[in-house]
């Protein structure tokens, strides 16, 4: 239709009335173990066909103005609502790096794949900074421990980038034996990995990577000592 604008900056304008957790127009009550947001069916409607049919439906929450959330934990589904109402949420300072995972895993349950798109690339950037052998543990275990949502093979990614490493470390030995099927997917990753191969620089001859790593070791061709194991595909050599 022409003659009709059609403003671009509808986000930007919920963003600034403050209607997140605001009494003011609400049409119904979220809540969470204790925890209670004042929400609005329309703007959950906008962002989840979940609630557009929930709300249209037979279902009890179409009729009442109380929604009860028992599946997700309180800081997860305070995330997700505050992503309808501002297109953005913050990480929980006081949860563990899987707070993102839960936030993937509340999206898409409820059908929001832009949230699901963003809670993982909020993931993947912070997968790689993890501060603690504990923290670790607990973010392999969950990840195996729920359903598989796209967000194992990053923390693939990570762990076969330092896979050397970790072989070495008795803690990592005991994730591997309790939690079979990341171990499984692992292997299956470092098999795929593109070798990384060496080429002496006596006699130029290409030399696969092996499980050597650091070791001194000999071309098999000249003799010339060489050490096996550089991350940017280099050879150290050191006649002898």
């Amino acid at each position: 239709m022409s003659g009709i604008e059609i403003p671009l900056g509808f986000h930007q304008s919920l963003q600034k009335s403050s209607l997140y957790n605001n009494v003011e127009l609400s049409d119904l009550t979220v809540k969470c173990q204790g925890t209670e947001i004042k929400v609005h069916k329309t703007v959950l409607a906008c962002h989840s066909e979940h609630f557009k049919k929930m709300f249209k439906g037979p279902w009890k929450e179409s009729k009442e103005k109380v929604l009860e959330i028992k599946d997700f934990e309180p800081a997860v589904v305070e995330a997700m609502i505050r992503f309808m109402y501002t297109f953005h949420y913050a990480g929980n300072k006081d949860a563990d790096t899987s707070f993102h995972v839960k936030v993937h895993e509340c999206a898409d349950y409820y059908a929001m794949d832009v949230l699901k798109n963003m809670a993982a690339e909020k993931f993947r950037s912070v997968v790689g900074w993890v501060a603690t052998r504990k923290e670790l543990v607990a973010l392999i275990e969950y990840l195996y421990r729920s359903p598989d949502l796209g967000l194992r093979e990053l923390i693939l990614d990570r762990i076969t980038e330092r896979i050397e490493i970790l072989l070495d470390q008795d803690w990592f030995d005991d994730v591997m034996v309790s939690v079979t099927e990341f171990t499984a997917g692992m292997v299956r990753r470092m098999h795929k990995r593109n070798p990384m191969v060496y080429k002496c620089y006596n006699c130029h001859v290409a030399m696969p990577w092996s499980s050597m790593g650091n070791n001194p070791t000999n071309c098999y061709q000249c003799n010339a000592m060489v050490r096996w194991g550089d991350a940017d595909g280099r050879l150290h050599s050191n006649t002898l």
